[in-house]
């Protein structure tokens, strides 16, 4: 066992896949319990580089992965995720809302950078594109949401893939439904950015 500290860039820059096995349990972070502290903390660290102050460093916690056997020389590079999926998963989505809230805002040289940390590159080298080219893949229960909302391009994709979670104007509807924890993420994370 070997124990690193890595930045967010650092976890998440090489060609590979974090994968939840079957046996852990779905997505549970929730926008009241977890998401608005950790989005909180990424703000004011935000704000001290913007007026160019040092932040202090955030500690995530501890990931602790298992790396897979490779079988063949199609696919990257396969990691379990024993312990920090919930932190994991939740990093791609800020990540992911970041991507929409630059591309909304038309922040183009940020695209490059975030493709780097949220897609693995190469489909064509893959065993199964479809799901390699995520850095983290979740459990069968939570990744047909994950796939609709990390794949929006753009906020009006993400309304017409969850036209039900949406009110006539657009605005996130907040009584009556629970939305998926992906969906709810990336777009709280993309409109507090882009509004």
């Amino acid at each position: 066992m070997k124990s690193e500290t890595w930045t967010i860039q650092q976890v998440f820059q090489d060609r590979r896949q974090y994968k939840v096995p079957f046996y852990q349990r779905a997505y549970v972070w929730t926008l009241k319990g977890q998401w608005e502290l950790l989005w909180a903390d990424i703000k004011d660290k935000a704000t001290d580089r913007l007026v160019g102050a040092t932040p202090a460093p955030h500690f995530l916690g501890a990931i602790v992965v298992e790396p897979q056997e490779r079988i063949s020389l199609r696919g990257v590079d396969t990691l379990h995720i024993i312990d920090g999926q919930q932190r994991l998963t939740t990093l791609q989505y800020v990540l992911a809302g970041l991507r929409l809230a630059s591309r909304e805002l038309g922040a183009k040289d940020v695209e490059s950078f975030l493709a780097g940390v949220l897609d693995n590159p190469n489909p064509d080298t893959m065993a199964i594109p479809e799901v390699e080219v995520f850095k983290v893949w979740p459990t069968f229960s939570d990744q047909k949401h994950f796939v609709a909302s990390m794949t929006a391009e753009k906020l009006a994709t993400l309304k017409a893939r969850y036209p039900d979670h949406f009110t006539q104007a657009g605005n996130f509807r907040k009584i009556g439904i629970v939305h998926p924890g992906a969906l709810a993420r990336i777009f709280h994370q993309s409109y507090d950015l882009s509004a």
